[in-house]
């Protein structure tokens, strides 16, 4: 079958929509709308992911900026020899009765810095008290073909990425508003893709 290549314009008509799509979304997800969070990875992943094939191949890729521009990163290093779990992008949010996850957007503790896409992309995002890591590649791959995005798998294999989405890495609260025992604090996946959208906002605000 004959095919037609999209046109610049095409292109860069294509990044203005999509980063509309990401604004509106982060918009509904900071409004109390957390399932915005799917819908997230799967524009990040229309905006930034090649597939192996040439099948696939995404916005940045096509106007020829993915691998030019530097991407802004909030990832702080892991403590050397620390052996709590470990979600750079997120924060606890605690209040005498309930706890949870949410994005740093510019308030992280740690000034960001700027990386090249493949750091950025296969930089973890997550360490459990095992030492197995999440990515934001796979935190995207997850919530995009798994978790919603675009396909509800019937079935989640057990994986760094389900442990952040149901425990935050084994962080608890109670009632009195102790992080010691009691439940899990959960969605912590959300606030962290959350925070990567932020992260690719501010890293294309200087081209759009």
């Amino acid at each position: 079958m004959k095919s037609q290549p999209r046109s610049r314009h095409e292109l860069e008509q294509a990044l203005q929509d999509q980063m509309s799509a990401l604004s509106a979304s982060c918009n509904g997800y900071d409004g109390g709308d957390l399932w915005e969070g799917p819908r997230i990875a799967t524009t990040i992943y229309n905006l930034v992911n090649d597939g192996r094939s040439k099948k696939i191949v995404s916005v940045l890729t096509q106007l020829g900026l993915r691998n030019k521009i530097s991407f802004v990163s909030y990832a702080s290093p892991q403590i050397s020899g620390n052996v709590l779990s470990w979600h750079p992008l997120c924060a606890i949010n605690m209040n005498a009765s309930t706890a949870t996850y949410v994005p740093y957007l510019g308030d992280a503790p740690t000034k960001p810095t700027k990386i090249k896409f493949n750091k950025w992309w296969e930089e973890a995002v997550f360490e459990n008290r095992s030492g197995q890591t999440l990515s934001r590649m796979n935190l995207v791959f997850a919530l995009r073909s798994k978790d919603g995005g675009s396909h509800y798998d019937a079935e989640l294999p057990i994986s760094p990425y389900l442990e952040l989405k149901e425990t935050g890495g084994g962080w608890m609260y109670s009632e009195n508003g102790s992080v010691q025992s009691g439940k899990p604090i959960r969605n912590a996946h959300l606030a962290t893709i959350r925070q990567i959208a932020y992260e690719l906002q501010l890293t294309l605000s200087v081209i759009l």
